[in-house]
């Protein structure tokens, strides 16, 4: 989940102010912060920056957090996959050998 309006309303920054940076409506802006739109990735790049410009300061990674990174999730297992490949399921392919 990005974090667009709790990074830009802690550093005390308008919506105004930062959509006028980043060339964007209000509206727009608006739709961003609360997931009914979703900024291509210029224009994350953009609202990142307009924030840093605007004195927030935050990294990419601080507001548009990796969707995938289970790391930052304690719910979930971390422990690696056992990803050594099951002798049985060998299939012989001319000289190539797969694994399903």
């Amino acid at each position: 989940m990005q974090q667009i309006r709790n990074i830009r309303e802690s550093a005390g920054i308008s919506v105004k102010a930062l959509s006028q940076i980043i060339g964007t409506d209000v509206s727009t802006f608006y739709h961003y912060e609360t997931g009914r739109r979703t900024p291509d990735f210029n224009q994350c790049w953009k609202i990142v920056n307009a924030l840093n410009r605007l004195g927030a300061q935050c990294s990419f990674a601080d507001v548009f957090p990796n969707p995938l990174d289970i790391s930052a999730d304690d719910s979930v297992a971390t422990s690696k996959p056992d990803c050594e490949p099951d002798a049985s399921k060998h299939i012989e392919v001319s000289t190539v050998t797969a694994c399903y």
